[in-house]
């Protein structure tokens, strides 16, 4: 039996790299018929026209997210361009700190990863194998960082698409890819359209200076088909562009090749709703707002100076320290009236700068209110906790967030790794990972989420739950540190065997003995006086009452 070196798994006889791919209905829902195919390669052609609507709201999402707004703010009726250019824009960071907020903590650390088959039809060493070698897989993809890029775009436009390709390399067996909700488009089923049986992805390629041209890249579980538009201008940036068939080729998975991310778990439609639609909105009329009072701010604090019943020659000179005298309107020598005396003034509003904030921040705290957002752990103007039980209370909305997103994550990467064992399965030939992709699943445990309370109490607490039998030492491990049970049983390990060692190496040694008084000398008391013979104290007594007679 002979070994590959993409997986350390044996090999069945007969079963080679270049044999036909293993069916995966029962994990895709089957292939479509002709018809849809040919429904949908229509659309792509037309350039994904329906799809559009939806695709440009997630593009315009993903700017807001990179911090490309200011481009947004819309330039005002009859407002000359270089008016506009030169009118400052002040924009809010509302939708990135939100979005990253919600996703920060999931996959930071990442879990541990476990197949677990309780069929009974895998045996235990394979399981193992398989395990091992699935978990070297992910970790030279990068997986807990794709997964995290992918929780975020979920939340931001409701569904992230992670593909899976082999590579052929012994080291980098799997390489993952995220599509954001702008980038692909998915075609299910009718009886079960939350099921997708074919994706298109959507990539621009450059090809020449000031060129462009879209590609469309169709995935089934056989085939892969590539369209490509003709080359258009580079500033278009939203629309349909009608494509053209260019290539087609078998592939050897034998099964879609993506797993989602979704926002929601799809229910009715594979399209729901991630939140950063409404968190954009109102993070442009932010910055139309705060940008009009930058211009006000701009524009009066170097305000305009207005004169009046001054002749028309005078001009003013700024002379620091010296009175300014102010000539007298002409027509008042020769007898005219004047309304008033001569002044100077500047046209100087009232600015509320305060009122203007205060809008801001009770426009952004409903918001999160009314969008589920932790509103504790996402906005930084609020007044620090004094107390652990503060800090709980505050951390309570999104730690229950953050356990059930974990619980979502499991359902999604029990997908994942389906797909990824029956595309390395069918790929590289090995037989093992496509009976384990069948029937074993895939258990996540996550380190347990870590409140930042004062140490004091949180010690306080951990010893009086673990007095009263309500928590173990590698339960005490895995709060302090945040860390998996079977990182908190090797932290747990390794200090048994630090005070074995610690023993056995002090074991023939006498322990020192602190000579006089340590507690007086560590606090820097005065030392004691030396011990004297009764002879000697008589002496110098006698000594001092002849000192204190007074010559007569």
């Amino acid at each position: 039996m002979s070994s590959i070196p993409y997986v350390n798994l044996p090999r069945s006889p007969g079963q080679g790299a270049g044999s036909s791919p293993v069916s995966a209905d029962a994990i895709t829902g089957g292939t479509m018929s002709l018809d849809d195919l040919k429904a949908v390669q229509d659309r792509i052609e037309s350039g994904l026209e329906d799809s559009a609507p939806r695709m440009d709201c997630a593009r315009v999402n993903e700017d807001y997210y990179q911090l490309r707004n200011a481009t947004y703010i819309e330039k005002r009726e009859s407002e000359l361009d270089v008016d506009y250019l030169r009118r400052p824009k002040r924009t809010v960071r509302l939708v990135r700190k939100a979005v990253d907020t919600l996703g920060r903590r999931l996959y930071h650390p990442g879990p541990s990863r476990n197949l677990v088959d309780e069929s009974g039809a895998v045996d235990e060493a394979t399981l193992k194998q398989v395990t091992d070698w699935l978990t070297a897989a992910y970790r030279s993809a990068n997986a807990n960082e794709v997964l995290a890029v992918a929780n975020k775009r979920s939340i931001l436009s409701d569904c992230a698409a992670i593909q899976v390709a082999a590579t052929g390399d012994p080291r980098k067996p799997l390489k993952l890819w995220v599509y954001s909700a702008f980038e692909f488009e998915v075609f299910t089923a009718p009886d079960d359209p939350t099921i997708p049986w074919a994706v298109v992805t959507v990539s621009v390629k450059s090809v020449s200076q000031g060129q462009k041209k879209r590609v469309y890249t169709l995935y089934t579980d056989e085939f892969e088909y590539v369209y490509e538009t003709k080359p258009y201008s580079q500033y278009v940036t939203s629309g349909g562009v009608r494509s053209f068939f260019v290539s087609r080729k078998k592939h050897k998975y034998g099964i879609l090749p993506f797993a989602f991310f979704h926002n929601t778990t799809p229910v009715d439609t594979f399209w729901g709703g991630g939140i950063g639609t409404a968190l954009r909105e109102t993070n442009a009329e932010l910055d139309t707002e705060l940008s009009d009072l930058a211009e006000q701010i701009q524009k009066f604090s170097c305000p305009d100076m207005f004169a009046r019943n001054l002749p028309v020659e005078f001009r003013y000179r700024k002379q620091p320290g010296r009175p300014q005298n102010l000539p007298l309107f002409p027509g008042s020598a020769s007898g005219e009236s004047v309304v008033g005396p001569p002044e100077i003034f500047y046209l100087q509003p009232q600015l509320n700068v305060t009122e203007i904030w205060d809008d801001v921040n009770r426009t952004t705290t409903r918001l999160f209110a009314d969008l589920d957002v932790p509103i504790t752990s996402s906005w930084d103007d609020r007044q620090s906790p004094t107390s652990g039980l503060q800090v709980i209370a505050q951390e309570a909305p999104y730690l229950e967030y953050l356990l059930d997103r974990q619980i979502y994550a499991q359902a999604v990467e029990g997908e994942l790794a389906k797909v990824c064992l029956t595309v390395a399965g069918n790929h590289y030939g090995v037989p093992e990972l496509l009976a384990v992709a069948e029937t074993a699943e895939m258990r996540l445990e996550f380190p347990a989420p870590v409140t930042l309370v004062p140490t004091p109490e949180r010690n306080q607490d951990i010893e009086w739950r673990m007095q009263w039998g309500m928590m173990s030492q590698i339960e005490a491990i895995m709060q302090q540190r945040s860390v998996t049970r079977a990182e908190a049983e090797k932290i747990l390990a390794q200090v048994v065997q630090d005070r074995i060692l610690v023993q056995e190496m002090t074991a023939g040694l006498t322990p020192i003995q602190p000579s006089g008084d340590v507690q007086g000398d560590m606090a820097g008391g005065p030392p004691e006086a030396e011990p004297t013979t009764p002879e000697v104290a008589s002496e110098d007594k006698a000594k001092v009452e002849t000192d204190d007679q007074e010559p007569t």
